[in-house]
């Protein structure tokens, strides 16, 4: 199952501001599933969209943040870890070529 976007949810500051609400729209107030918490009313803007209003909702605790991503550019680029050693090559050995031909025009 794929997640969509339904439209933007709004905290509202007292449960009883949910009841005036449910009674100028004509809709009614929930109760959350109980790891959430509160009560929420699901009403209509007029384009037609889904506006839900929330309030007294449980507070969980902030997730760990991700570790920042370390890129190779910038002043302090720190060595790439993922490339191959630099190939060293004898005194008078030629360097391998990719085989493709010369561009240089011919009589210059």
């Amino acid at each position: 199952r794929r997640s969509r976007f339904l439209g933007p949810a709004f905290r509202a500051a007292d449960a009883r501001d949910l009841l005036r609400l449910a009674a100028a729209t004509g809709t009614t107030v929930r109760a959350r599933p109980e790891h959430l918490g509160g009560v929420v009313v699901d009403a209509r803007e007029p384009a037609g969209a889904l506006v839900r209003v929330v309030a007294d909702v449980t507070d969980h605790a902030a997730l760990p943040s991700q570790p920042v991503h370390t890129y190779n550019f910038g002043a302090a680029a720190p060595a790439r870890t993922n490339a191959a050693p630099p190939r060293i090559c004898p005194i008078g050995a030629r360097l391998p070529t990719s085989g493709a031909p010369s561009k240089r025009r011919k009589g210059l």
